[in-house]
C-alpha cells in the first residue's frame, strides 16, 4: 500500500501539558524525580514495549517512519518509534484487586474451619489507591534531523516521499544519515488528579518514600544494622547531612524523608531476602553446609534433611 511506510494524522495533544524532551531515559528519570519531590507526587511504570530504553538501538529500513505522534509535535523532521513506557499517579487504578479479593476470601473460608486460629485484624482501608486517572507516556524515538529528509508542510505527499528517500539513504549507507535518540513525554499538571489531596500535610503521608532513602535503608541493613530505632538515628543523620546538607531541612510529615517504622521494617525484610539462596530455611541451611564444608575441610559438617 502506498502509504504503509508514513503513520496516519495523530496529533491529539494533552491540555495544558508542556511537551519535553530528553537525550537520554536517565536525563528523563532525573527530571522526574525533581518533579515528583517537588509537587509531593509518585508515578510508576505500569507498561512497556520491549525495545523502550534499550542503547544502541539502530535504524531500520522495516520500521514506519513517523512525523507526529501523541505527545511527539511536527517538527518537520522524521523520526522511528523505538517504543512507549507508560506511567500512572501511584494513587490510580488497583490493577491487584482482583488477587487481594481472592485472598480475603480464601482467609475467610479458613477462618470457618474447624480449629482456626489466626490473627484476625481490622482494616479500615485494604488499598491505598485512589482511582487517580492521570497517566502520561514516554516515547523512545530516533529522529532524523537532516534537512534533506525535513518536510516543511504535513500532507501525505511530503510524508511519503521524504520516508522512501530516507529509507533508500539508510538501505544504501546508514553511516550517512545523521540520527539522534530522544525522549519525548508530557507531565501531568496538579489539576489533572483526582480523589486524592496534592498539597499539604496529607499529600505528604502519602509520599512514596525517596529512592536515595531505600538504599541507604538496605545498606545499613546487611551492615548490621537491626533495631528500627537505631536505623531511625542513621536515616536522620543521612537526610540532614547529606541529602539537605546547609539547606532548610524537609518537614518531618515528609514521608519521602522520614519513612515509617513499617516502611523502614519491609526494605530491611527486602535488603535480607536478596541475599539468601531461596526463600525456603532449609535450602538456606544446605547451602550455608556446603559452603562451610568447602572452607573448612577438617570439620565434618552434616545437615540433616
Amino acid at each position: 500500500m502506498a502509504g504503509a511506510d508514513v503513520c496516519p494524522e495523530q496529533t491529539t495533544t494533552a491540555t495544558s501539558r508542556t511537551a519535553e524532551i530528553f537525550k537520554s531515559f536517565k536525563e528523563f528519570e532525573e527530571t522526574k524525580s525533581r518533579l515528583e519531590e517537588g509537587t509531593c507526587t509518585k508515578y510508576n511504570g505500569i507498561h512497556k514495549e520491549a525495545d523502550f530504553g534499550k542503547e544502541n538501538i539502530q535504524p531500520s529500513t522495516e520500521k514506519r517512519m513517523y512525523f507526529h505522534l501523541t505527545g511527539v509535535p511536527f517538527d518537520g523532521s522524521p523520526f522511528q518509534l523505538v517504543g512507549t513506557k507508560v506511567y500512572e499517579c501511584h494513587l490510580g487504578k488497583d490493577r491487584n484487586a482482583a488477587a487481594k479479593d481472592k485472598y480475603h476470601a480464601q482467609r475467610q473460608a479458613q477462618s470457618l474451619e474447624d480449629h482456626a486460629f489466626q490473627a484476625r485484624r481490622c482494616s479500615v482501608q485494604t488499598t491505598k489507591k485512589m482511582n487517580c486517572p492521570v497517566q502520561f507516556t514516554v516515547y523512545h524515538i530516533i529522529k532524523f534531523p537532516d534537512d534533506k529528509f525535513k518536510i516543511d508542510k504535513d500532507t501525505d505527499a511530503r510524508r511519503r516521499k521524504a520516508s522512501k528517500d530516507l529509507k533508500k539513504a539508510i538501505d544504501q549507507k546508514p553511516s550517512s544519515v545523521q540520527a539522534t535518540v530522544q525522549f519525548h513525554t508530557c507531565f501531568p499538571t496538579l489539576t489533572e488528579h483526582k480523589n486524592h489531596p496534592t498539597v499539604g500535610e496529607v499529600a505528604e503521608l502519602r509520599e512514596g518514600v525517596d529512592e536515595r532513602v531505600k538504599g541507604r535503608i538496605r545498606t545499613l541493613a546487611l551492615n548490621g544494622v537491626k533495631d528500627i530505632r537505631e536505623m531511625r538515628r542513621h536515616l536522620d543523620a543521612y537526610v540532614n547531612d547529606d541529602l539537605f546538607k546547609e539547606q532548610d531541612l524537609p518537614p518531618t510529615t515528609r514521608r519521602r524523608y522520614n519513612p515509617t517504622d513499617k516502611d523502614i521494617r519491609n526494605n530491611m525484610d527486602k535488603s535480607k531476602d536478596r541475599i539468601k539462596n531461596s526463600k525456603e530455611d532449609q535450602c538456606n541451611v544446605q547451602v550455608m553446609c556446603n559452603r562451610l564444608q568447602s572452607y573448612i575441610i577438617t570439620v565434618d559438617v552434616k545437615c540433616k534433611n
